[in-house]
């Protein structure tokens, strides 16, 4: 299968197993902020150092690996019109296949 051009994520790589949301609605400023924790499941037979996924119109404050209980450094890409940003989060250690991480 060949690269989906609908998005920045590699689907061979990583896919998403659970999404944990919570939100706060401010109607007086019509903003919404929370968090999300991410279940990924690497797919990756080689070790991956990154993981990347599609950000749009979301202001990030902080990712962190939550098996680890650790800050990852993370780099949000340029906007995209349609596709939105890249983020890519670096791993503070490198995962392989059948590896679970746990990202919030």
């Amino acid at each position: 299968m060949g690269k989906d051009l609908s998005t920045y994520s590699d689907i061979s790589d990583v896919v998403t197993r659970s999404i944990d949301l919570s939100l706060d609605v401010d109607f007086e400023t019509l903003e919404v902020r929370g968090w999300t924790t991410l279940q990924l499941e690497v797919l990756a037979k080689e070790e991956i150092r990154e993981v990347v996924l599609d950000a749009k119109g979301l202001e990030i404050q902080a990712v962190v690996d939550d098996t680890l209980d650790t800050k990852l450094d993370f780099v949000l890409g340029e906007d995209n019109k349609v596709m939105g940003r890249k983020l890519t989060i670096l791993l503070s250690q490198g995962a392989r296949a059948q590896d679970s991480l746990t990202v919030g």
